[in-house]
């Protein structure tokens, strides 16, 4: 995954985020089961897939940050009213 690629990760939804990691999560299992019989070649891919689940995990929890704060906005601005 790119660095340009970024910002489309930035427009997915939390559903869908929580799905690419998964994916991710997947593939890495798979490369390392290929690493223990031998069969794998690229040992970069291993360092790769494990980046971009970093990038996707950061990119959620920046995700649930924000929903939190923008949920405790809406409740300070509530009880500033009344």
């Amino acid at each position: 995954m790119k660095k340009n690629k970024l910002g489309e990760l930035r427009e997915k939804t939390v559903d869908d985020l929580g799905e690419k990691r998964s994916s991710l999560r997947k593939e890495l299992f798979n490369l390392r089961t290929k690493q223990k019989l031998g069969q794998l070649k690229n040992f970069g891919s291993l360092g790769l897939v494990k980046r971009d689940i970093a990038r996707v995990e950061t990119i959620l929890g920046e995700k649930k940050r924000d929903e939190k704060k923008r949920k405790k906005e809406g409740k300070d601005r509530r009880s500033n009213k009344q």
